[in-house]
């Protein structure tokens, strides 16, 4: 868990120093609100990631991270009230079958 956010800030500032962007703490309470909130749920989401990982075997718990990009598409569209359009449902569809396929794969394999 330490590793993933060890990279995150050397990429960050990498990214920062080649497009030359003079990095500032903001000022503004929703912005600093939000910057802390966004680490807050970012940690709990990679704590239950790993504990998930430490329950099941890799195998399986790896399919679940396949829907994470199906979640985030249904909640654009629930809370954000982001457009559809059929490349949209294609990927998610895609997604899907290809984490099926994997799971029942994985569990015939056990048997």
């Amino acid at each position: 868990m330490h590793y993933f956010s060890i990279f995150g800030v050397i990429f960050a500032s990498l990214t920062t120093l080649a497009f030359g962007v003079r990095p500032q703490i903001p000022s503004q309470p929703g912005v600093v609100l939000a910057l802390v909130g966004s680490a807050c749920f970012s940690t709990v989401g990679l704590l239950f990631l790993t504990l998930g990982f430490q329950q099941e075997k890799a195998g399986i718990a790896s399919v679940m991270r396949y829907f994470d990009v199906v979640f985030v598409f249904i909640l654009d569209i629930t809370f954000l009230g982001e457009s559809v359009n059929g490349y949209s449902i294609l990927g998610g569809c895609i997604i899907l079958s290809g984490a099926v396929i994997i799971a029942i794969r994985r569990s015939r394999e056990k048997k």
